[in-house]
């Protein structure tokens, strides 16, 4: 049976479905950022059109996929527009998106702003925590157009009390990023500080949300958060390509990146967390295995030891990665050498399989769908993560950040670590103690039979977590774990993992 599909997975779709769709986003928006505006509605794959004359404004927004309204450069000939506009946009249909831009900072942009939330239905309110607070409260932390100081759980709060308040999403962006509806919240941890030192990277996410609540058919939240994983992830991708050369190369690197921007990146480097502030953690700590369990990796083994074997004329037995699941790499190469009578060393076969997997944990191996989404949901709920895993450093590590996600762990301890495998409690204990706690107050997640067995020996609460490559072991883990998911998704709105 095909799996729901995951926030992010959405976020992606939608990525896609926008390019094919290509809206057209009609902006009044301020004249400092329009042509960046406009460059990354293009790069992104929609049609962008700045009409703010009153005699047109209208018209165009009426025809348009999305309006976006940007108060950055406001004045009394463009208020009238905007209000036109806005207007227009509803009774058609057309998802309107306001950016508040300094709204606390003059009577004029405060009453601009009142009047747009009070005559025009928003799809989308897009701001720094300093406008939205403002909007909901009357007080402002902002300097002119910058953004406020706070930021944190707190933004979070703001963001579901501005969605409540004006009846659509909102979105507060900031060092994370959260968006609401009023009864969802999502948490975005992509983008880098150089993005601050680019005038106009707010505006272009607001523009770019117009582009995605242009393809959204309605579903503005996933739209919305879409928009702003996006921004980050070209920051992220700029910064990487063009940072170290200075702010002006960084603008035309953000560019370049949402230009190049697909579905596949978004997935892999999106770190979207859905928010559930009515749970709180039943574990202080999550240990969690890496091969079968948060990487879709055991594919690779597989095919590491039916070429491998196939070297010797040896057919791989049905039994064999069983047998080895819960071993050391080392225990693995020893018993490999054993029981196959293989004319080489222990060390030699090491090296051959480190050879043999680092370009795929280097380039290919994925998360498993719905794994990214609970980490950051541990982590966000104050949850010490660490990692419990036979693979080696040289392989993992270069996968964790590529995915995105190594920095998320606390603690990171392998089999050669503690000197023996999983099929000893050992592992599991080490990795407890440096999070400084005790196995008792750990849950562990593992795929595989032997070593979840020695994961409840340690005293850990076990959840199961299935792969292919141990279907057989369903049934088993089943009975032996606290509970068995047939996928991550499933996790995060398990009883025993959360309150």
């Amino acid at each position: 049976m095909q799996q729901p599909m995951t926030f992010t997975e959405k976020a992606a779709a939608l990525l896609e479905k926008l390019r094919e769709r290509r809206p057209l986003v009609h902006h009044i928006t301020n004249y400092v950022t329009v042509n960046d505006c406009a460059n990354a509605v293009l790069a992104i794959g929609g049609s962008p059109v700045m009409a703010d004359d009153e005699e047109e404004a209208a018209h165009m927004a009426a025809g348009a996929s999305a309006l976006v309204l940007n108060l950055g450069t406001l004045n009394r000939r463009t208020i009238p527009s905007m209000l036109r506009a806005g207007k227009a946009a509803n009774q058609h249909r057309v998802p309107v998106v306001l950016d508040p831009v300094g709204v606390g900072a003059t009577p004029l942009r405060r009453e601009t702003a009142g009047r747009i939330l009070q005559e025009v239905s928003c799809a989308v309110i897009r701001g720094n925590l300093s406008e939205i607070s403002f909007l909901l409260d009357g007080v402002s932390t902002g300097r002119g157009v910058d953004s406020g100081a706070e930021d944190g759980s707190g933004a979070a709060a703001v963001a579901r009390r501005a969605a409540a308040k004006f009846g659509c999403v909102t979105a507060v962006t900031g060092a994370v990023d959260y968006i609401s509806d009023g009864k969802r919240t999502v948490a975005v941890h992509n983008g880098c500080p150089m993005l601050s030192r680019v005038t106009g990277t707010g505006c272009m996410t607001s523009s770019l949300t117009g582009a995605f609540c242009g393809a959204a058919e309605g579903d503005f939240f996933t739209a919305a958060a879409a928009a702003v994983a996006c921004m980050g992830i070209a920051g992220e991708t700029a910064l990487a390509a063009a940072g170290q050369k200075g702010a002006g190369s960084f603008h035309i690197a953000l560019m370049d990146a949402l230009s190049l921007l697909d579905a596949g990146r978004f997935l892999r480097q999106a770190s979207i967390a859905e928010q559930e502030p009515s749970r709180s953690p039943a574990f202080p700590g999550v240990i969690f295995d890496l091969d079968g369990t948060v990487l879709d990796s055991m594919g690779v083994w597989g095919e590491i030891d039916r070429e491998f074997l196939a070297g010797y004329g040896i057919p791989v037995p049905p039994d064999y990665m069983e047998a080895v699941c819960a071993m050391s790499f080392r225990e693995t190469a020893e018993y490999t050498v054993k029981r196959f009578s293989l004319p080489a060393s222990p060390e030699e076969l090491m090296e051959r399989w480190l050879r043999m997997a680092q370009d795929s944990y280097a380039n290919h191996v994925l998360l498993k769908p719905g794994v990214r989404e609970l980490l950051l949901a541990l982590k966000q709920a104050g949850v010490k993560l660490a990692v419990a895993t036979a693979s080696r450093r040289e392989h993992f590590t270069p996968c964790l950040e590529r995915n995105g996600v190594y920095g998320l762990f606390d603690a990171i301890v392998t089999t050669d670590d503690v000197g023996c495998g999983k099929s000893s409690p050992e592992i599991f204990r080490a990795a407890a103690k440096q999070l400084g706690l005790a196995p008792q107050d750990c849950a562990v997640f593992e795929d595989s039979l032997a070593a979840a067995r020695s994961a409840v020996q340690s005293g850990a609460a076990v959840f199961g977590v299935y792969d292919e490559h141990n279907a057989g072991q369903q049934e088993a883990m089943a009975a032996l774990c606290r509970e068995y998911f047939t996928a991550f998704p499933q996790a995060m709105n398990a009883s025993g993992l959360w309150k």
